[in-house]
């Protein structure tokens, strides 16, 4: 008897909590779940709130005593069956609870799943770039002047130079998603996962191209590490112009962000500096901010509020013909400079805070070419907590003092690369997903 247990006893507690499915809603068993896997305080917290939701917590409690329980007499094979069926039949009673009920236990999970802290991760090229950012600058005619192609070089990951091979050509090898992802979420987005899984490049995530040296956090996921370059790689090159807007260092994590959406979420692009015609002069068939809007659809992410800024007077019909026909009835042209001002009918962030909130999806992009003006919006968005919640996603050019760049930058520049890493390292760990822009 002992001999034919074996088997049943290597799959362990967690193959027969999947086995107990059968009988527990998919949200019940999440909370359950957690009340094996995490500590008292939490398992306390999710019996009381589904206490709330109609569901005994005393009967929560004897399950978990007696999966414990399961757990340490696993080796006494006669206890096994008599256990199990116990629980099972504990389950089926809980089982019996309203829609109402349900949508309670799962804002119940939700709330278990907010108490995790948030963290970023830096890469470890990344934190080597950070910890040394004062040896990024070097003096020229007194004037702070950064060679980051010298520096970079030295410091230079070939190995992640190649993975970025390795994922551009996944991501250019992904078959488009037609649809909007939202449209295939339940209300209570009790199958997330499986809408979600079709965002992934590899069977395996990010992890198909990446098995280290990029940096994550614990919501957008992977994203490259920030580093002197504040571009392509490429740019060190013997040619650097043909380099200076290549998009294919930035690295997205579609999966993760997909599990950030929720049905009722709005997904809103803010473009600061919208220009659809000042890249015509590079070897590039649309402007940057398409390329992303591009991207973005191919994952399933269709924008449905797109704000276009651009000082820059055009005439519409100028724009429109170049925008592409999934965004017209989204885009929205605004010919006016925005305005820094906190709380400035102008000033973009005003619209984001007074008509959006941290369940909407949302992806900032700035580049005016105006660097005091860039600098007090980033700031702001950087030390506004009600801003950090809403921005998921940030894109910026920040012109700073580098050598490679001053011909293109001339008196827009200003500041340093050790600030510009800084900065942008502290808006990746209070919440947001921060990239350099081209």
């Amino acid at each position: 008897m002992a001999e034919e247990a074996a088997p049943c006893a290597r799959f362990g507690l967690r193959s027969l909590l999947l086995l107990a499915t059968i009988t527990l809603s998919t949200v019940q068993f999440v909370n359950l779940f957690y009340l094996t896997n995490h500590n008292t305080e939490d398992a306390e917290f999710a019996a009381s709130r589904y206490a709330n939701a109609g569901v005994d917590a005393i009967k929560l409690e004897a399950i978990e005593r007696n999966i414990k329980d399961l757990s340490s007499k696993f080796q006494e094979t006669s206890e096994i069956n008599g256990k199990l069926e116990a629980i099972v039949e504990m389950m089926q009673s809980i089982n019996e609870i309203t829609p109402l009920q349900r949508s309670q236990a799962l804002r119940a999970t939700t709330e278990i799943e907010e108490k995790q802290p948030y963290q970023y991760t830096p890469s470890r090229l990344e934190e080597y770039f950070i910890d040394n950012a004062e040896s990024l600058e070097q003096s020229n005619c007194n004037m702070p002047i950064n060679n980051r192609c010298k520096f970079a070089n030295q410091q230079r990951d070939v190995n992640l130079h190649g993975r970025f091979g390795v994922y551009n050509q996944l991501m250019k090898s992904f078959t488009p998603i037609t649809y909007d992802l939202r449209t295939k979420l339940e209300r209570d987005n009790s199958n997330i996962e499986q809408v979600c899984e079709v965002t992934k490049i590899h069977s395996n995530g990010l992890n198909g191209a990446f098995k280290q040296g990029i940096s994550s956090s614990t919501h957008a996921g992977g994203m490259e590490p920030l580093l002197p370059t504040m571009r392509s790689h490429k740019i060190c090159n013997k040619r650097p112009y043909k380099f200076i807007l290549n998009m294919e260092y930035l690295v997205h994590d579609f999966h993760a962000m997909c599990l950030m959406l929720q049905k009722h979420s709005r997904t809103v692009f803010i473009d600061m500096g919208a220009s659809l015609e000042f890249h015509e002069h590079v070897d590039m068939v649309e402007s940057p901010a398409m390329y992303i809007n591009k991207l973005y659809s191919l994952f399933g992410f269709k924008f449905d509020h797109v704000y276009a800024y651009e000082m820059k007077v055009t005439e519409p019909v100028q724009v429109f013909e170049r925008v592409p026909n999934h965004l017209m009835n989204s885009f929205h042209w605004i010919n006016v400079a925005v305005d820094p001002e906190p709380g400035s009918k102008l000033n973009p962030f005003t619209t984001l805070l007074k008509n959006f909130n941290e369940d909407d999806f949302v992806v900032v992009k700035l580049d005016i070419d105006n660097a005091p003006i860039e600098i007090k919006l980033a700031g702001q968005l950087r030390n506004d907590t009600s801003l950090l919640k809403i921005v998921d996603v940030f894109y910026y050019e920040h012109h700073v003092m580098q050598k490679e760049l001053l011909g293109s930058w001339g008196d827009t520049a200003n500041g340093s690369i050790a600030e510009s890493l800084e900065m942008m390292a502290d808006m990746r760990a209070k919440g947001v997903a921060s990239h350099y822009w081209p």
